[in-house]
């Protein structure tokens, strides 16, 4: 089966004129354009995941929106979320799920022609950098995966639960060895997750781990000292056979620019905060 792997798309329906951070967020032509690439594209997918920071701590009205993208872009092809830390949980209820008042972390299975996705929370509060993985996750994965699906499953959360490829940055992710330990041994053919906003890949004991980096902006991860955050768009294309697990990356046409720089002081004093 054939798969894209979106994350980090960062929507909002209307920018704000005066936040300067908000420059980075996406008005919904970036990820028109992604999924429209990536249904056009030769290896077409049959599934779309995309995994957190959906909108960029929106309401209701701009999940409407993010969904309304998704509805019209990908042509009838399923698509499957989980949400990040940059995601509102009660605004995502409402306007993409349709259900008001309520505020639960959003944790689902689906089955897509064989395929078991199961969706996890891992910023079960609104706006944890740092990601958890709450024991109640834990055990609902765990009872999922008694049973195998026919094709396999795949798990998509935010925050990457194992590896990552830039040393210093391995607190902004759950590193939990319950999770590998559930699912070792399972039918479990991929992790899929975001957050780094850069394309990673790990594997271990026959699972693979990968990341996709954002459709909404990426970062200059080889400059030293002060993080600027760079004008950019790519997707991952994925393939799952029998006994393997294939991820690429493939890029959306934009210019390498910078959009705004998060001085290194105010990075170190916002990871600090969130620990």
């Amino acid at each position: 089966m054939n798969f894209a792997h979106l994350s980090d798309t960062h929507v909002l329906d209307k920018r704000s004129q005066t936040n300067q951070l908000l420059e980075l967020v996406d008005d919904g032509k970036k990820l028109a354009q992604t999924i429209t690439a990536a249904v056009n594209h030769p290896q077409k997918p049959e599934l779309l995941l995309i995994t957190g920071d959906l909108v960029h701590e929106g309401t209701a009205e701009d999940y409407a929106y993010f969904k309304s993208i998704l509805e019209d872009n990908c042509k009838g092809i399923p698509y499957v979320v989980c949400l990040g830390n940059h995601d509102r949980r009660q605004a995502f209820w409402e306007g993409f799920m349709g259900e008001k008042g309520v505020a639960k972390p959003y944790v689902e299975t689906t089955m897509i022609n064989g395929l078991r996705i199961i969706a996890l929370d891992t910023s079960p509060v609104d706006g944890n950098e740092i990601g958890e993985m709450p024991q109640d996750q834990l055990d609902y994965l765990a009872e999922e995966l008694k049973t195998a699906a026919p094709k396999g499953t795949i798990v998509i959360l935010h925050h990457p639960p194992q590896g990552f490829v830039l040393k210093g940055f391995e607190g902004l992710c759950p590193v939990r060895d319950a999770f590998a330990g559930i699912v070792e041994g399972t039918d479990v053919k991929a992790v899929l997750s975001g957050h780094t906003h850069y394309l990673s890949c790990h594997s271990k004991n026959g699972v693979t781990y990968a990341t996709a980096a954002s459709t909404a902006f990426s970062m200059d991860n080889a400059k030293k000292g002060d993080l600027d955050f760079i004008d950019a768009c790519s997707y991952n294309l994925g393939r799952i056979t029998e006994d393997s697990v294939y991820v690429g990356t493939e890029t959306v046409n934009y210019q390498y620019k910078t959009l705004f720089t998060m001085k290194a002081a105010d990075m170190e004093k916002m990871l600090k905060n969130q620990k």
